[in-house]
């Protein structure tokens, strides 16, 4: 599958490392994602530091992590050179919630920065939001997101949704295809 652009967006087929080559520096507003979450699935820190490269300064990177391997996740963005800004986690009404075949209570996400030093003194625990809200806490107004792992294309409908432009990059062709129907002008 090659390249679909739209009005508002552009789905990328192929590996966010080799794609985002192409990208000049200081693209994209904000990053957001949700990652492979495999122990021998985490993007290493130089996938995270190419994504850094196309980062805007003062970018922020928000990323859904697994219980179980947020913390190497976590750690890989920060060895790429992201300020690593807080963590925040989604207990679903207290129940256990299932996702990606294990069963959990919580998911964590990492919040990162490029180049602003921020402290934040206390862990923040998010009740019900939306991956609108989301992009919106990241991103300034008439930014452009960026998913380098788009999956089905969800946080790309929630920038689209919200104002904001968007670039996703997918390498599973199956997965691709169902995010140019979801993003399509049919939505």
């Amino acid at each position: 599958m090659e390249m679909v652009e739209g009005d508002g967006y552009a789905l990328l087929p192929g590996n966010c490392l080799e794609v985002l080559r192409d990208y000049p520096n200081c693209t994209f507003a904000s990053v957001v994602c949700d990652p492979p979450h495999g122990i021998d699935a985490i993007p290493t820190p130089a996938v995270w530091a190419e994504i850094f490269r196309v980062a805007a300064p003062g970018a922020f990177l928000l990323a859904f992590g697994h219980p179980r391997t947020w913390h190497r996740l976590a750690i890989a963005i920060e060895d790429a050179g992201w300020v690593y800004f807080h963590s925040l986690g989604q207990i679903v009404d207290g129940k256990p919630v299932v996702y990606r075949h294990l069963e959990e209570g919580w998911r964590p996400l990492v919040l990162a920065c490029k180049g602003l030093e921020v402290t934040w003194g206390h862990q923040s625990t998010l009740g019900a939001f939306t991956l609108g809200e989301l992009v919106k806490l990241v991103t300034p107004p008439g930014g452009c997101v960026l998913d380098p792992f788009m999956g089905v294309g969800a946080i790309g409908l929630a920038a689209l949704e919200g104002g904001f432009t968007f670039v996703g990059v997918e390498s599973d062709s199956g997965k691709l295809e169902i995010a140019c129907r979801q993003l399509g002008p049919e939505r």
